[in-house]
């Protein structure tokens, strides 16, 4: 029996016991497991995840900048074998406290879907961005 928990119910499907050579000793050797067809597919599906960032930008960057700035976001997150989704431009605002002596910045909300390992490459590159204040990642 296999029980797996996808979309936040689980589900126990009943599997075809195998002979499987080279199996270790113990009270079931040769024996393995075989998955049934229904539910191959689905384990591949669920490597992919919803996330949301919000980018602060350097106050001195115009709207056209923003755009391409967003535009780049998107270009990254299809290189790393992702999703990209909408690009929301919030525009200038104050910031609550100075962070790398600025006190305004372009606020940018993106969303994506990404494979989960790919994320720390994807933080990576987003780290040498000069003209990023500060930046946040969430799973939705």
């Amino acid at each position: 029996m296999v029980i797996s928990k996808i979309y936040g119910k689980i589900y126990a499907e009943v599997v075809e016991l195998v002979d499987a050579p080279g199996s270790g000793p113990g009270p079931f050797v040769g024996m393995g497991v075989r998955i049934p067809p229904s539910a191959q597919g689905r384990f591949e599906e669920d490597k992919m995840r919803n996330y949301e960032a919000l980018f602060i930008f350097k106050a001195q960057l115009s709207t056209e900048e923003l755009e391409k700035k967003g535009e780049y976001l998107k270009e990254l997150v299809e290189r790393n074998n992702g999703k990209s989704g909408k690009v929301d431009i919030w525009g200038k605002r104050s910031l609550a406290y100075p962070i790398k002596k600025e006190e305004q910045g372009n606020y940018l909300l993106f969303s994506f879907s990404l494979e989960q390992d790919s994320l720390p490459s994807l933080e990576e590159e987003l780290k040498r961005r000069e003209e990023i204040i500060r930046y946040l990642i969430v799973k939705k």
